[in-house]
C-alpha cells in the first residue's frame, strides 16, 4: 500500500491535478467570474481527467488490442514475415550502433521468435526515417534481426516508406515480385487494425501478430481513481489510431 501511494499518488501529475480541481471548486463556490468563463476552464480539466483515468485508458486500449490477442505460434502457411519500424534513434557518436525505441525492439524480438518457430522464410523490414539525417531504420533493424539469429539472406529491406499506407504499398511490391502473398504482419497491437487493413487492400493475405501490448488486466486499487500521465499518453495514441483509420477509410486506403 505504501509503495502504491508513493508511486501513484505522491507524484507531480496527480498532486497538481488535485490542487487544480480544488482551485476550480473554489472558483465555482465564490462565482466571481461568469458561468461561461468558468466553463472554459472547467471543461478542459474534466476532459483531461477522464482521459487520464486508468479505467478509461483500459477501455480505449482494449478497443484496438482485444481483437488481436497475442499470437504465440507461427501459422504453418506463412510465406513471409513483415515487420514495421517504429523509431530508431540516430547514433550518439560516429561508429556507434543505432538505438531502438521499445516498440521497434519488441517488434524485432517478436519477428525473430516467429522466424525460429518454422522453416526459414523471408523477413521484410519496412520503414524510413522522416529526418534526412536520421538513422537508417531498415538497416538498423536488419542488423538486430541478424544478431537474433535470422539468416542475413532472409532479410529483405524496404526503406522508402514513411507512413503505414506506404509500408503496405512498398512492401507489397517487393513481396509480389517474389510471388509471396501470405504474410505474418508484426507491429504494435494498437497499430494492427490499421496496418492489417492497409496490407489487405494491397492484396496481401494477412495474419496479424501484435507486440508491445499495453492493456493490463490488473486488480482494482484505490490509486486507479487518480489520473495518471501515462494513461493520457495511451489515450492520445488510441485517438491517433482511430483518427488514422477514419482518414485512411476516407481516402480509400483501407
Amino acid at each position: 500500500m505504501y509503495h502504491l501511494f508513493v508511486w501513484r499518488v505522491l507524484q507531480p501529475f496527480p498532486l497538481l491535478w488535485l490542487l487544480l480541481g480544488l482551485a476550480l471548486l473554489n472558483l465555482w463556490r465564490k462565482r466571481t467570474e461568469s458561468r461561461r468563463r468558468l466553463l472554459l476552464v472547467t471543461f478542459p480539466f474534466v476532459v483531461l481527467t477522464i482521459i487520464s483515468l486508468p479505467a478509461i485508458g483500459d477501455v480505449a486500449i482494449g478497443s484496438l488490442e482485444r481483437p488481436y490477442p497475442p499470437l504465440l505460434h507461427r501459422p504453418d502457411d506463412i510465406q513471409a514475415i513483415v515487420v514495421l519500424s517504429g523509431y530508431v534513434y540516430p547514433p550518439t557518436s560516429p561508429g556507434a550502433p543505432a538505438e531502438f525505441d521499445d516498440s521497434t525492439c519488441n517488434r524485432c524480438l517478436k519477428a525473430a521468435d516467429m522466424y525460429h518457430q518454422g522453416q526459414p522464410c523471408p523477413v521484410l523490414v519496412s520503414g524510413k526515417s522522416s529526418d534526412p539525417n536520421g538513422a537508417d531504420y531498415s538497416e538498423a533493424m536488419r542488423a538486430l534481426l541478424v544478431k537474433l539469429g535470422v539468416r542475413p539472406d532472409d532479410v529483405l529491406l524496404e526503406g522508402q516508406s514513411l507512413t503505414t499506407y506506404e509500408n503496405a504499398v512498398e512492401s507489397a511490391k517487393l513481396l509480389q515480385e517474389r510471388q509471396l502473398s501470405r504474410i505474418l504482419l508484426i507491429t504494435d497491437a494498437t497499430h494492427l487494425k490499421r496496418a492489417a487493413a492497409c496490407f489487405r487492400k494491397q492484396g496481401m493475405e494477412v495474419t496479424p501478430c501484435g507486440s508491445t501490448y499495453r492493456l493490463r488486466d490488473s486488480p482494482f486499487e484505490f490509486t486507479r481513481l487518480f489520473p495518471q500521465p501515462g494513461v493520457a499518453e495511451k489515450c492520445q495514441r488510441i485517438c491517433h489510431e482511430w483518427l488514422g483509420l477514419a482518414w485512411y477509410w476516407w481516402r480509400g486506403r483501407i
